[in-house]
């Protein structure tokens, strides 16, 4: 039976969570559960309101009768140019399959240049991909020297002690509202004070299914004013712990707040099972003890 190809629904949002949780094998996807939940959570309401229903526009599925067999996923919109295959096994990678994919990616996925002359737009492939590089390499992609590391932080045998300044304190998303979570996100990464600070997306993140309100930290100061924030994902299908976003406010650096947030995630999600954390891939995170799990590329394509 050739598979069925139908454009992503939001009734298909459990389906395709459900895809992205089938192993621990997925883990180490670039693409993966939490990515898909903070993205389609945050994403239209923070980065862009007009990305409502970007994932209907951008996202593909391909099923037979037992099931989805692979996705094409974005991030809710052509945006940031990357799109994500990912497969039930390498068994359904076939040509086929593979130009049908690469079809629907090119068409509906690839943003138009400013100039509006051409579409583009990138594909993560892991290192250990052959058939899907191959492919793609046939139909004309370039490899780029970007690349997505999936960095994993192995946990101690004991927990930590938690270490803060005079006057901080950590609370969590039971006692503290998205308005703060949102206000630490902005003023960590520095975002203008424009709009709501993405106040109703944090608020929708609390919906997502491996969302756990005493995992959502958020740092305060002495005046009672938000420091920093990271948010700890976990499921009961897996021993990795994922943590989407986390920063602290940027008058507030190099005090060890960072650290102290990430020890205590740690220490709270050892009551789910947690042995491993998936964090960022910056010199913070490698002086922390995070190493690369898993390397993906990117493959450009234009329509030139």
């Amino acid at each position: 039976m050739k598979p069925t190809f139908s454009f992503y629904k939001p009734a298909d949002f459990g389906r395709v969570y459900q895809f992205l949780r089938r192993s621990e094998a997925n883990d180490a996807l670039a693409y993966e559960r939490v990515r898909f939940q903070f993205g389609y959570g945050l994403h239209p309401d923070f980065i862009d309101p007009g990305l409502y229903g970007g994932f209907e526009r951008t996202c593909g599925i391909w099923e037979d009768e037992s099931g989805i067999i692979s996705l094409a996923m974005t991030e809710g919109g052509s945006r940031f140019e990357e799109t994500f295959f990912i497969f039930r096994s390498e068994r359904v990678k076939t040509q086929e399959l593979l130009g049908r994919m690469c079809d629907f990616a090119e068409r509906f996925t690839s943003r138009v240049t400013d100039d509006e002359s051409k579409n583009q737009y990138r594909l993560c492939v892991s290192e250990e991909d052959a058939v899907l590089a191959g492919f793609v390499s046939q139909r004309g992609y370039v490899k780029t020297e970007h690349k997505h590391r999936v960095m994993i932080k192995e946990y101690a045998n004991e927990p930590e002690a938690v270490v803060l300044p005079e006057g901080f304190t950590i609370k969590d998303a039971r006692t503290a509202e998205p308005f703060f979570t949102a206000l630490a996100h902005n003023h960590s990464f520095r975002y203008n004070q424009d709009n709501d600070g993405g106040e109703k997306g944090f608020a929708k993140i609390r919906t997502m299914p491996d969302y756990r309100p005493e995992l959502d930290l958020v740092l305060f100061d002495g005046e009672g004013q938000p420091a920093g924030l990271a948010n700890f994902w976990v499921s009961e299908k897996s021993k990795t712990a994922y943590l989407e976003p986390m920063g602290t406010v940027w008058w507030y650096r190099k005090m060890g707040l960072g650290k102290a947030l990430i020890t205590e995630g740690i220490n709270r999600t050892r009551a789910y099972g947690c042995t491993r954390l998936i964090g960022g891939d910056q010199p913070f995170y490698w002086n922390l003890g995070f190493e690369v799990k898993k390397e993906h590329s990117y493959w450009s394509w234009s329509s030139e």
